[in-house]
């Protein structure tokens, strides 16, 4: 299942791997108005910012002992997580040329 989304930001975080920011997004309104205020992780109840702060910490307890040092950092805004995206597709890009 694909849904349009909006991009409120992201949160970074860091493991043995290396820094993995986390991209949040929402809905777009048409397809679940409850999110139509949100237009960054600012909006978000501060509880929400709580539960997601918990998951990322919690998730990588799932792996076992892989990943045993788990760093939480910050919310950033848009325009970060926004760059993160376009690095990703640029790198992607790069290496699948054909």
């Amino acid at each position: 299942c694909v849904h349009r989304v909006r991009v409120i930001g992201m949160l970074e975080t860091a493991d043995e791997a290396g820094v993995d920011p986390k991209i949040l997004a929402v809905p777009i309104e048409k397809v679940d108005p409850r999110w139509a205020e949100v237009k960054t992780w600012e909006d978000l109840p501060e509880h929400v910012r709580k539960e997601i702060h918990l998951h990322f910490k919690e998730i990588k307890k799932l792996e076992g002992e892989k990943y045993p040092k788990v760093e939480i950092g910050d919310f950033k805004g848009v325009d970060e997580a926004t760059d993160v995206i376009q690095k990703a597709i640029e790198a992607y890009n790069e290496e699948h040329k054909k």
